[in-house]
């Protein structure tokens, strides 16, 4: 687990502590920020906390394969009772509910998984909130996301984590992504290389921690293979 303890502990020393409740990881089209989702989960476990994983655009067996590379198998009994996983779009798939039905659905499990771990340390991974936007209007979306911002004050041990994927000639998703970029205080945002591919670096890594009206930013090119993440700071 040499790779998710490194990328954790870099964003613990750049602000991601213990009193953040609330992270959005915001990929721009081109880049892919399962390796950072993979690495909160298996940090996640191992301190022992339960994880409820929202899968709205990667299976949930991308994150077990991904997981199992850095040294964590999440069906192994020693997590299987820590994690578990609602696939929405499935179920709406299945189902053929109606959007508000699904919504609807989504709260009253993940309010059922907060209940049962109330006494935990709690995590609610969402990969990736703009596909809300295909079940609904941005309005129910900004909705979603206020609502698992008030159960923080519900269950004080609940840490929720928020991916979004944004396309520049979409507005919604980037107009969803800045609405939540204003409520966070720790923010995560992957850009691709604009030159293209290279042997050298997979991408750019934005880390923002925001102090009030403040904020303390860094920024990384970083390289991802099959042995390691390696980041190293950009200059700009």
């Amino acid at each position: 687990m040499q790779v998710a303890k490194g990328l954790i502990s870099h964003l613990q020393s750049h602000g991601l502590t213990d009193d953040i409740s609330l992270t959005f990881i915001e990929e721009v089209h081109g880049s892919n920020a399962s390796f950072i989702i993979s690495s909160l989960i298996c940090d996640a476990l191992k301190n022992d906390a339960s994880v409820l994983f929202l899968t709205f655009h990667n299976p949930f067996q991308h994150y077990q394969q991904l997981c199992s590379k850095l040294g964590v198998n999440l069906n192994s009994p020693a997590y299987k009772s820590k994690i578990e996983n609602i696939s929405p779009l499935n179920s709406c798939i299945e189902e053929n509910s109606s959007d508000e039905s699904v919504l609807q659905k989504i709260s009253k499990e993940t309010d059922d998984f907060f209940r049962k771990h109330r006494e935990d340390k709690m995590y609610l991974i969402i990969d990736d909130i703009s596909y809300v936007l295909m079940l609904s209007s941005f309005q129910d979306c900004s909705r979603f996301v206020r609502y698992y911002v008030y159960q923080r004050s519900l269950y004080p041990n609940l840490k929720v984590v928020i991916c979004s994927h944004t396309v520049r000639d979409d507005k919604e998703s980037v107009t969803i992504a800045n609405y939540i970029r204003s409520i966070c205080k720790f923010i995560i945002k992957l850009t691709p290389l604009k030159s293209g591919l290279s042997s050298e670096v997979t991408g750019h890594m934005e880390i923002i921690r925001s102090r009030g009206f403040k904020s303390d930013v860094t920024n990384h090119k970083y390289l991802l293979n099959r042995k390691e993440i390696v980041l190293n700071p950009l200059v700009i």
